[in-house]
């Protein structure tokens, strides 16, 4: 995978993480956030991660379709965050997600 696209999957997970702290989020998003970031580090998925060039491909599916469920829920104050913790700026983040 390019480090475009793992740089994708740690933003996104790193904002979906931002997401599911905050106070305003309903129970029902928050556990399924907890669902995806938790098959995001399990080692058995669908395309194990092993698999050269596509081996977080699944993974990366995953948390972009949550992402497009959660838009309304996002914060420009979370996205900062994400990017900032993800190793990069907000404008570089802002062209990677959903």
């Amino acid at each position: 995978m390019s480090k475009k696209g793992l740089y994708q999957i740690r933003y996104n997970a790193i904002l979906l993480f931002e997401i599911m702290k905050s106070p305003d989020v309903p129970l029902k998003s928050k556990a399924m956030i907890a669902g995806a970031l938790g098959y995001l580090i399990l080692p058995t998925d669908i395309i194990p991660d092993f698999v050269a060039g596509i081996g977080f491909t699944d993974d990366l599916s995953v948390l972009l379709m949550l992402m497009n469920q959660m838009q309304s829920l996002i914060t420009e104050e979370m996205q900062q965050l994400a990017a900032q913790k993800a190793g990069s700026s907000p404008e570089v983040a802002e062209n990677l997600s959903i």
